[in-house]
């Protein structure tokens, strides 16, 4: 279709809009969702971590660690968690440990 006439242009014309249409729905396919992150309760939130509850608890309630208060419970998010652990945990490597 590299040489388009004035009585070819209504055909390459749709074969134009096909190719546009096709080309939209595999990037409405590619497109995810964004996924929705669900809360972890206290219990839960340290499992995830490999700490007792308790030392969880207590640095949420010193706004060391971040959570959520709803009433009297304690919410957590693994998004969170892993961004306190990247910018406040120490980094253990070969030479040594390093914060």
């Amino acid at each position: 279709m590299s040489n388009i006439t004035f009585e070819t242009l209504p055909t390459a014309f749709r074969e134009l809009q096909n190719e546009v249409a096709a080309l939209k729905a595999e990037l409405q396919a590619l497109k995810a969702p964004p996924q929705k992150e669900s809360a972890l309760l206290l219990k839960p939130a340290a499992e995830y971590l490999g700490i007792a509850e308790q030392t969880l608890y207590n640095g949420a309630s010193s706004r060391k660690i971040p959570s959520h208060k709803i009433g009297r419970r304690l919410y957590f998010f693994k998004s969170e968690l892993d961004s306190f652990i990247r910018s406040n945990g120490k980094r253990y490597t070969k030479g040594g440990v390093s914060k």
